[in-house]
Parts: structure tokens; sequence; C-alpha cells
């Protein structure tokens, strides 16, 4: 066989080695302990060892996407304009050891203000961020504001901005996501997740 063939037909049996460890791979994520697993894995010496890096970074933003993270917490409404594009990813949405915390400033609070109330010992957290907290901590009644994700809307007239809040709606009493302007004050009902520095 020419050395030309050996190389096709080698590639040809690594692809498919690989679309089927992805699909196995990809089937344990859609169980209940997800992360645990993932977890777990990146700790193994020896799988790592066998799996390529490109695929384990693959697999580590995978879990990371919103309509992965948006499928686990099962809401009645998610706004169109909550994308990957316009939210994408950030380098703190992959560190894994995090304690949250939720403010309440029992009134009207700006933007800005919010932030400058924690930044001392948090951040504001992001979508993301928003969404894992979300799915084993939400009660499913308060108005949860992640300050950490802002989409500058370039259609807007006004070029507002708008943070992703997770809510009860009143009026059905439907479970939804969100686009707040930041340009406005939240009001009392509205509590901040933020992440430890």
């Amino acid at each position: 066989m020419k050395a030309k063939d050996q190389f096709t037909k080698a590639g040809a049996a690594l692809s498919e080695f690989f679309v089927k460890l992805r699909k196995g791979f990809l089937d344990k994520f859609m169980e209940e302990n997800e992360e645990e697993i993932f977890s777990d894995l990146l700790e193994d010496d020896q799988v790592i060892d066998k799996v390529s890096d490109v695929f384990v970074e693959f697999a580590r933003k995978f879990i990371r996407t919103l309509p992965y993270l948006l499928s686990k917490i099962k809401l009645d409404f998610v706004e169109p304009e909550v994308t990957e594009q316009n939210f994408p990813a950030d380098l703190v949405d992959y560190l894994e050891e995090k304690k949250y915390e939720l403010f309440n400033f029992g009134g009207y609070i700006s933007f800005k203000d919010v932030i400058h109330e924690i930044e001392r010992e948090f951040r504001p957290a992001t979508i993301r961020e928003q969404i894992r907290w979300a799915v084993k901590n939400w009660d499913r009644k308060k108005k949860i504001v992640a300050l950490g994700s802002v989409w500058d809307n370039p259609t807007s007239k006004h070029r507002f901005c708008f943070v992703p809040v997770l809510e009860k709606s009143q009026k059905d009493l439907k479970c939804e996501l969100n686009l707040y302007t930041s340009e406005f004050d939240f009001d009392g009902d509205c509590n901040f997740l933020a992440v430890k520095k």
C-alpha cells in the first residue's frame, strides 16, 4: 500500500474514532451530573492522555453555550436577542469554583451604584453564571439580574445597553429570561447575582 493511501486510511479511521468518542462523550453530558462527570474527566490523567486537547477544549466550551445551558433551566420564554453572538462567553465562565451572593438594595438603584456597592469583594455575574446558578438555586420567584453581561444593541435608537434578567411574569406567571436596559434604575424587586473575587 502506498504511503499516501495508508495516510488516508489512517485519517479516516481516526476521524471515525473521534465521531464515536464525541457522541459517547456528549451522551454523558446529557445526564443530570454532566458537570461533575466533566470535572472528574479533566482530573483523570489517563483519560487526558487518550483524548486530544482539541476535543477536551470542545467539550469545555460545549457546556458553556447558551443553548445548552438554557435547555437545563426550562424557561417559558427567552428573549430572541439572547444569543452567542450578543452575549459571547467570558474567560470567567470557564472557572469552576465560585461563591455566589445575591444583593438586594431595597429600592431603586442604578447600574453604576450596584457595581460600586459590591466591587470591593464581588464582581457581577455573567449570563452563563446566572443560568448555571439558577438551575440549582433559583426559586423561580425572585427577579435575578446579571450585570456582568451587557449587550450594546446597535439597532436601538438611543444605543441602549441591555442586561439579562430571570423573572416570573406577573401577568401569566411564566418564568422568563428577559433583557432590561441598563440606562434606567432597577427597582427594589431586583436581586443582583454576584461572584466573590
